[in-house]
């Protein structure tokens, strides 16, 4: 055989075995699949309280932090997300606080819409709970007792909250957005060099 026609079938070979050898490597993977159950951490847009806002209510919210697996970007901050109210009930007489209760529904990230399950406050966020002092001043004078109303339960705009994917899903990796707070390299050919002009 001779050296010319086996160099060539070797980089045949390697022709070959190229697209393959690309797709075993996680640096080159263009898509990575998320397993259900991944959390997300989300905000709040606007403000939410068991007063105004009633079961059925849809409103807003946007991912806070991006979703990066094994360092690749998946999920963009500011990507947006819905939700709904599952339960609201006003603060009532005797000291009772106000009840609500949410849920997210999907995150939408291009022409895919992704299903979400569940949504925790990432701090404790609790009507007013005035039961005590109703029953304090019951002991002294009972119909004033049932005058007092607990607190309404408040989300404010910006309370951070985390969700679940429903599902697992496949979903491309994007570009790193570049960091507004990173100052671009000099320019040698224009820095200063410490003389003025006269």
């Amino acid at each position: 055989m001779s050296h010319p026609r086996f160099a060539a079938q070797i980089a045949c070979l390697w022709l070959l075995m190229s697209p393959f050898a690309q797709a075993q490597d996680p640096e080159r993977a263009t898509h990575v699949t998320v397993p259900a159950g991944t959390e997300l951490s989300l905000e709040l847009v606007e403000s939410l309280d068991s007063r105004n806002h009633h079961r059925g209510h849809a409103f807003a919210m946007r991912v806070a932090e991006p979703l990066l697996i094994d360092g690749q970007l998946l999920v963009p901050a500011g990507a947006p997300v819905a939700g709904e109210v599952v339960h609201a009930d006003r603060a009532r007489g005797s000291g009772q606080p106000g009840e609500l209760v949410l849920a997210a529904r999907t995150l939408t990230l291009g022409d895919q819409v992704l299903a979400l399950r569940g949504l925790k406050p990432e701090a404790p966020v609790v009507g007013k709970d005035r039961t005590r002092t109703v029953n304090g001043v019951a002991v002294a004078f009972a119909p004033a007792a049932l005058m007092i109303r607990g607190g309404e339960k408040v989300f404010p705009a910006g309370s951070r909250v985390t969700a679940k994917l429903r599902d697992a899903v496949e979903l491309p990796v994007l570009p790193e957005p570049a960091d507004p707070g990173q100052a671009p390299e000099p320019d040698p050919s224009v820095m200063p060099t410490g003389k003025t002009e006269q």
